[in-house]
């Protein structure tokens, strides 16, 4: 793929900039120049049970391996409709991996923009320089690789696997029948950025287990380094960034006892035959991180996402 330079590295941070600022209540109109024509979405096949007999604690691995927790405890998953932008790479491969990630959101159960002016908030940027560019980003625009804390920086912003993923995140807060139940933090229908120097977002102090708050992405920005990826097919690429851009991993350097697409590029895998797609565990596990009660804390989500996976695809 040939090199963008500095040129897509001023123009992705010019994208981003001021996106994520009204965020807080309302999607903000895209400029018209955002416009990506991609191929109409199609639905893959419907994602096989898993085989009979897979251990519980197998399940129980892959799920905290593939679902990290937000600023609230909660697991984060899309709520407002996704609108993907891919760019970096010849225009046939940019228009396929956004189409990739429309197709796997739409069969998974999560929300597309159909409009092709949409404002992105899944970016996901093919270079020879990834360093350089996610620097710039977080000069100018922090927001965009999520909540931290500042000893977190350095390792936050290092580019160190082939392809790298950052995650803002928003918490919302929900109505249980009480109008003022979370007015001493965010109310109900409320969505506010979790900003690393803002306090943490409040809720209902009465439970420990459900606190009236969700979280949900703002914004997934996905960075690939064209040099490491050389030799690798544009469809093992595209189901790649398609878990990256709908799931919010804990851990990507290791191999899990349910295979992953996020096995192809852990650097710990050598020895095995990695996935070079979607697999039966990845399919099942976004199904059900779409369809799981994600109200309560990280343990009884992580619960409900095992329970889905086990009771397998409608029948």
């Amino acid at each position: 793929m040939k090199s963008p330079g500095a040129g897509v590295m001023l123009m992705m941070v010019a994208l981003l900039a001021g996106r994520l600022a009204t965020a807080q209540t309302t999607p903000q109109s895209p400029p018209p120049d955002l416009a990506t024509a991609v191929a109409p979405v199609t639905v893959t096949a419907t994602p096989k049970a898993l085989p009979p007999g897979t251990p519980t604690p197998a399940i129980e691995t892959y799920i905290r391996d593939h679902a990290a927790v937000s600023r609230t405890d909660r697991v984060a998953r899309w709520r407002e409709p996704i609108c993907p932008i891919t760019f970096g790479g010849p225009d046939a491969d940019n228009d396929f991996i956004t189409a990739r990630i429309k197709a796997v959101a739409a069969e998974v159960g999560a929300h597309v923009d159909a409009s092709p002016k949409c404002a992105s908030n899944v970016e996901v940027i093919f270079t020879a320089y990834p360093q350089q560019l996610i620097n710039q980003i977080y000069k100018r625009h922090p927001l965009y690789v999520g909540y931290h804390h500042a000893s977190e920086i350095r390792a936050l912003t290092t580019f160190d696997r082939p392809i790298r993923s950052w995650y803002a995140t928003a918490t919302r807060g929900y109505s249980t029948g009480e109008p003022d139940q979370t007015s001493g933090g965010v109310g109900p229908g409320q969505r506010v950025l979790d900003e690393s120097w803002a306090p943490s977002p409040s809720g209902d102090s009465s439970s420990r287990l459900d606190t009236s708050l969700t979280s949900e992405f703002a914004n997934v920005l996905i960075i690939v380094d064209q040099k490491q990826v050389a030799g690798y097919t544009i469809g093992s690429i595209a189901d790649y960034a398609a878990m990256l851009a709908l799931s919010q991993p804990a851990k990507q350097d290791g191999c899990g006892a349910l295979d992953s697409v996020l096995d192809l590029l852990a650097p710990h895998c050598s020895g095995q035959d990695k996935p070079q797609a979607l697999t039966t565990s990845d399919r099942l596990f976004l199904k059900a991180l779409y369809a799981a009660n994600l109200d309560l804390n990280k343990s009884f989500a992580d619960g409900s996402i095992l329970q889905q996976m086990k009771k397998g695809p409608p029948k």
